[in-house]
């Protein structure tokens, strides 16, 4: 699993600084089309367009890394005073429950980025963005989504069977979990 684990990764660590881009360009394109339109009355054309469609990078680029960090928000009333193996026990159902529901996305995200890229569809506006670049970003960010639950779902079912905790930076494979901290 750990070759697994490093592939997962090296892509989730590789879409992450895509994200990094995408915010950075929404930012720069929104600042100076809202300087542009009240300092000089003339706004940045596809501005909120190209904002729009990089939010798709921005939000599903990062389910992956964020999920390889447990930065995801979960409420612990009953999960921090649970036994080791019943934690590991929500964790499985967890992480199949957000498998299932992903792959689902994914398979209507691409018969939706399909048969975007086909009728050539594009947002209405001066400049005509097509749209479905972000819809099958919405499909890759899914898949990758799914991709680091399933690493974790093998994890978990190994503490679910020891009856063990799988601590943040107890990782095989995350030789980086001390800097992460």
């Amino acid at each position: 699993m750990v070759p697994a684990r490093r592939a997962i990764d090296v892509l989730g660590t590789f879409v992450m600084a895509l994200v990094g881009l995408a915010i950075f360009i929404s930012m720069i394109a929104s600042a100076a089309d809202a300087l542009g339109g009240r300092l000089l009355d003339r706004p940045v054309p596809g501005a909120v367009e190209g904002a729009t469609n990089l939010m798709a990078v921005i939000v599903f680029g990062s389910l992956a890394y964020v999920q390889r960090q447990r930065g995801h928000v979960r409420v612990e009333l009953l999960y921090a005073t649970a036994r080791p193996r019943v934690r590991a026990l929500l964790d499985v159902f967890n992480d199949l429950v957000v498998i299932i529901f992903f792959a689902l996305l994914a398979w209507q995200a691409w018969d939706f980025a399909m048969s975007s890229y086909q009728i050539g569809e594009a947002a209405a506006g001066i400049v005509r963005f097509p749209l479905y670049p972000a819809k099958f970003v919405i499909f890759g960010g899914s898949i990758l989504l799914i991709l680091q639950m399933a690493v974790d779902l093998a994890d978990h079912v190994t503490d679910a069977i020891r009856g063990e905790d799988h601590e943040e930076g107890d990782d095989p494979g995350d030789e980086h979990a001390e800097e992460d901290r």
